[in-house]
């Protein structure tokens, strides 16, 4: 999928070594049905089918996933982040772009797992994990500069690793 995620995941790939480490998962309906590859594969990364649907791809990741990195994002995302901390996976969002990861309301959902994200959520957390460092949580909530946020959020995860 193209946008925002794949800015940040392409430059985590141009600056870091995590190149081995990056991967999409889309679910099987956005396949080719004789090959099986994704028809929206990155240039860079791996991209891995997973699921049929977009509903089985996000319980998936919510099963599977230890760390998310949450930007901008619909109803969704939105479901990912609630699902996944829900797992007890690290959630890392970036708020700073608005969407799911900020905290935005979705109405219209009701349940558990699409209750509206609460960014509080996964700061405590990651406050109990002891990941966060001075600065880490503001220049998350307000930054917008890729470089500053590939810098604290490659910190964060290399801390969750070693941890």
């Amino acid at each position: 999928m193209d946008g925002v995620g794949k800015t940040v995941a392409q430059s985590f790939s141009q600056k870091s070594d995590a190149e081995g480490r990056l991967f999409q998962f889309l679910p099987s309906e956005l396949s080719n049905t004789v090959s099986g590859i994704p028809k929206k594969e990155w240039e860079f990364g791996k991209t891995i089918t997973l699921g049929q649907n977009w509903e089985e791809r996000r319980k998936g990741l919510a099963k599977w996933s230890r760390l998310f990195i949450a930007i901008e994002g619909g109803p969704g995302t939105n479901h990912e982040i609630n699902s996944a901390l829900l797992n007890g996976a690290i959630v890392i969002p970036i708020q700073g772009f608005g969407g799911a990861a900020s905290g935005r309301s979705f109405p219209e959902q009701e349940d558990t797992l699409h209750r509206q994200f609460e960014p509080k959520d996964a700061h405590t957390q990651l406050q109990r994990a002891g990941l966060l460092r001075q600065g880490d949580w503001f220049a998350l909530q307000q930054n917008k500069s890729i470089d500053n946020l590939v810098k604290i959020t490659s910190s964060i995860i290399d801390r969750a690793i070693q941890g």
